[in-house]
């Protein structure tokens, strides 16, 4: 399980309110294996209620919930793996070339203004 989707995950669930999987692979694009390990780690751990397609983060969390969450995403690797990397590289566009982001993807939250 990845720490940075593991935080993603457990940053969504902060607010109380019951979330799904597809909002989390909209929101994020994360894949469902993703989604799936950070969800069943955090189900082990009593710190959703819930099952994988509609959870929310319980009310109260002990310390140990807490010091399981902040292990798991303490040591978080921010660089990409090599296939991630060459596999961007495939994909980009040459430096003369005008790219276009597909905004209608791009959840309302996450844009600025």
């Amino acid at each position: 399980m990845k720490a940075t989707v593991l935080k993603l995950v457990f940053e969504a669930s902060l607010d109380g309110n019951v979330h799904t999987a597809y909002e989390l692979h909209r929101k994020y694009r994360l894949t469902p294996s993703e989604i799936r390990a950070a969800f069943f780690f955090l189900k082990s751990n009593k710190i959703i209620d819930g099952e994988l397609h509609h959870f929310q983060m319980k009310s109260e969390l002990s310390d140990t919930q807490l010091g399981a969450i902040y292990h798991a995403i303490e040591k978080r690797e921010l660089a990409l793996d090599e296939k991630q990397i060459e596999h961007f590289r495939m994909k980009a566009k040459s430096r003369g070339e005008h790219y276009f982001p597909n905004m209608k993807i791009i959840d309302k939250s996450l844009k600025a203004g």
